[in-house]
């Protein structure tokens, strides 16, 4: 049977498949676990289950504002308690030489870490986030590891290769970013990604939630 373009019935089913079409897109599996932090982990329930130990003072895993779970950056944190916190919960790949007084938005920043996800090679990924807080100190890296040979023939796995998403918006509330990039473009060797929430100047809190990594259709 043929339905005839400008048809009642037609326009119906343009509009279902069209639907069908905007449903699947937006259900798309994540490739990226807990991006909403609404899991603990359940060997350390003082974790997002696929994410880094949260120190508790610069970076903390709360009911984040207007519902859900999500994690907050403060940056007001001296430097000085902040390797205090972290010499606590034993993060010594973080601690500063030689720590100031002054907060951790004057030149570090502060980072959060997930854990590693396995890619394919060739294909573009779409990483988004919502974050609150000022624009202009919000940043979201997607960073590509893999191995690399040595002069000596040894095998080490190593930082490849790196995209950030800035953040973008005015005012107070939500605000949603979203980037596609290709890891393996210019990386081959890229094997796996993680995310890193990074807030920096001005000093102030924070707030990340919903973040995704979703396989881009070819």
């Amino acid at each position: 049977m043929t339905i005839a373009r400008g048809t009642l019935l037609g326009r119906i089913l343009r509009a279902a498949v069209l639907g069908l079409a905007v449903a699947v897109a937006s259900t798309a599996e994540p490739l990226l676990p807990n991006g909403d932090f609404a899991t603990a982990d359940p060997e350390e329930a003082r974790k997002p289950v696929a994410w880094q130990f949260p120190d508790g003072v610069g970076a903390a895993w709360l009911d984040a504002p207007g519902g859900g779970k999500g994690i907050r950056l403060d940056t007001r944190v001296s430097e000085v308690a902040m390797n205090d916190a972290w010499n606590a919960i034993g993060l010594e790949d973080f601690l500063i030489p030689k720590p100031a007084t002054t907060a951790m938005a004057e030149f570090y920043g502060l980072s959060y870490y997930s854990d590693p996800v396995v890619i394919e090679a060739g294909r573009s990924y779409r990483l988004s986030y919502e974050f609150q807080g000022p624009a202009a100190g919000v940043k979201v890296w997607l960073r590509g590891y893999g191995e690399l040979k040595r002069a000596d023939g040894s095998v080490e796995q190593r930082k490849l290769w790196e995209s950030v998403v800035a953040g973008v918006g005015d005012g107070e509330g939500w605000h949603a970013v979203e980037h596609t990039t290709n890891p393996t473009k210019h990386r081959p060797a890229v094997r796996t990604v993680r995310v890193m929430l990074y807030a920096y100047w001005p000093a102030t809190v924070y707030w990340f939630r919903n973040v995704r990594l979703e396989a881009v259709a070819e």
